[in-house]
């Protein structure tokens, strides 16, 4: 798995802007001055995701997360997130709405992205609801709200910091730049 991580870290490495499609989804961002971390089970295990901070301002479109998660005991389940210029503008919950609400008015940077992370670990292969195992499954990507990397360049300040998980596995398609990295349950490598 870390030989594979390194070809996504250095592909990503590259990347100027991720474009990410799936159920709901569209969204885009910047990756450019950012650097990708490989968690790959030294410091944190599991290890299996490949990570870095988006260019904050960059973001917009639309994003579904389908897994749920559980964050302070309370469960959120089915978020919509609607991005324009890199702040949340719409949100919504099928299952904690207005837990999330809440979390959004946390601090200013609340709203706004600190994370992009794709999950790589396929021994992980269904939702646990403990973000530490989920946000590193195998054909997945996360999204965090809230405080970015500085070691991955990231500037956005917050007391929170919340992972947003979705399935790429069926539907989804990760781009960066004009090309597919990742699409029908596949990376190009493989």
């Amino acid at each position: 798995m870390a030989s594979e991580m390194k070809v996504l870290s250095d592909k990503m490495a590259t990347a100027k802007r991720v474009r990410l499609l799936g159920k709901e989804t569209d969204i885009t961002f910047s990756l450019e001055g950012r650097k990708p971390l490989v968690d790959e089970g030294k410091h944190n295990l599991p290890g299996g995701e490949v990570f870095t901070s988006p260019v904050e301002e960059s973001v917009n479109g639309k994003v579904y997360f389908d897994l749920p998660l559980n964050y302070l005991g309370r469960e959120i389940r089915g978020i919509r997130l609607l991005c324009k210029n890199g702040e949340i503008v719409e949100h919504s919950a099928e299952v904690g709405g207005s837990f999330l609400d809440q979390l959004f008015q946390a601090d200013e940077g609340a709203r706004r992205l600190g994370e992009l992370g794709i999950g790589m670990n396929r021994g992980i292969n269904e939702a646990t609801r403990n973000t530490l195992f989920d946000e590193k499954m195998g054909d997945t990507i996360h999204m965090a709200v809230g405080f970015g990397f500085k070691e991955a360049g990231g500037k956005n300040a917050s007391g929170i910091h919340i992972d947003m998980i979705k399935s790429m596995k069926d539907e989804g398609a990760i781009y960066f730049d004009e090309s597919p990295i990742y699409k029908d349950g596949k990376f190009d490598w493989e």
